[in-house]
């Protein structure tokens, strides 16, 4: 069984989202230890609004995750920070995903030579859920951590999130899909049609960095099942569950590289992800995150950060995510990475008056500015 004494603590210097602040961590070697704290209810629409999530403990970036594939290019062929919390009643997840090119959107549903489309595509148990881009999640609630897969029922599951299929609109709209085991496919579609799971998703236009958003509802019962007749809620304490996170990427059929069902890019922050045992684990923690108290007001990053016409400097830092927002709250432009460096803020975006939001190094930063052409 997981320790979870021994879990990992959060590093301060990894603390940043656009507009949102809470504690983070970057994945790394597994098995990792997360945790989803007490937080207020989100909805679930697939935006991700000012300070929706701003109470939650978060994952950034795919450093350190297994990869099965090959390594993202950059940034913009895959990236992202998922979003962790619960609010007594449910957990809840959210997935903000940087993806130059969405399959089945961008591309044609193609599948790789020696795999039938017909079959692959399928909404039902011989289908392939996790094929195109999406995410899978992976919970061990009752933390039997055991040397097999999931059970297919609320001790044990795993499920699909898509951006180009579902199971309550078929291929009109990315959703739930039923995951592993087969045998589950009945008990997971009446989660999915009751709402006891329940996401929404959301395709992002050029203009805030191609790729999508996931926000992800879990309601413990029943799909919390810590125990015989009992499911987790706000009265359960402390609690351990095994968890894991998949991402998926397809490209173009020429970037697949021949990898199994020709995808560019799967990775996950646990070890073998068949195998409960190797999984990370999720610490439910009944308080708040304790990050929010210290960190809860706009703050400078005194001598790392400055901003003059339409020249951008950022001075060494150990992690930065720092957005442009229009006068109608829309994201334009975004600068994410870590050290220093100099940008000139995009010609496309017109004069005028633009909110500056984000963190350097676990500093808020919410300044004004003006861009003169």
């Amino acid at each position: 069984m997981r320790n979870p004494a021994k879990y990992q603590q959060f590093v301060a210097g990894v603390f940043s989202m656009v507009g949102l602040l809470a504690s983070g961590l970057s994945a790394g070697a597994a098995p990792q230890t997360f945790t989803a704290y007490k937080g207020a209810t989100p909805t679930i629409d697939g935006t991700l609004s000012p300070g929706e999530w701003s109470d939650a403990a978060f994952i950034n970036g795919l450093s350190g995750w297994k990869e099965e594939c090959r390594v993202a290019n950059n940034a913009a062929d895959l990236s992202l920070t998922c979003y962790i919390k619960h609010d007594d009643t449910c957990l809840y997840f959210a997935y903000d995903v940087t993806d130059n090119i969405i399959y089945g959107v961008d591309t044609p549903r193609w599948v790789g030579a020696g795999s039938d489309s017909a079959t692959v595509h399928k909404l039902d148990s011989t289908g392939w859920a996790w094929y195109g881009d999406g995410v899978e999640l992976m919970i061990d609630a009752a933390n039997a951590s055991s040397m097999s897969g999931p059970a297919g029922n609320g001790s044990s599951w795993k499920m699909v999130c898509s951006t180009h299929k579902s199971r309550l609109y078929g291929f009109a709209s990315g959703g739930l899909l039923e995951g592993a085991p087969a045998s589950a496919l009945s008990a997971y579609q009446t989660w999915i049609t009751t709402q006891a799971m329940k996401a929404a998703v959301r395709l992002k236009p050029a203009s805030e960095g191609r790729g999508y958003v996931i926000e992800w509802k879990i309601r413990g019962n029943p799909c919390l099942q810590i125990g015989n007749g009992q499911f987790w809620s706000g009265s359960s304490g402390a609690r351990t569950m095994g968890m894991n996170l998949e991402i998926e990427d397809l490209d173009q059929l020429a970037d697949s590289a021949g990898w199994m069902g020709f995808r560019h890019i799967a990775n996950w922050i646990g070890g073998n992800k068949e195998l409960m045992s190797e999984w990370g684990s999720l610490v439910i923690d009944p308080g708040n995150n304790p990050s929010n108290a210290a960190r809860d007001k706009p703050a400078s990053a005194p001598g790392q950060f400055s901003i003059s016409g339409n020249r951008m400097s950022i001075r060494g830092s150990l992690d930065y995510r720092i957005a442009l927002q229009d006068t109608r709250g829309r994201t334009v432009c975004r600068f994410d990475g870590r050290g220093g460096a100099h940008y000139s803020i995009p010609e496309k975006l017109p004069a005028g008056s633009y909110l500056v939001t984000g963190a350097i190094d676990g500093k808020k930063i919410e300044t004004s500015t003006a861009i003169v052409r």
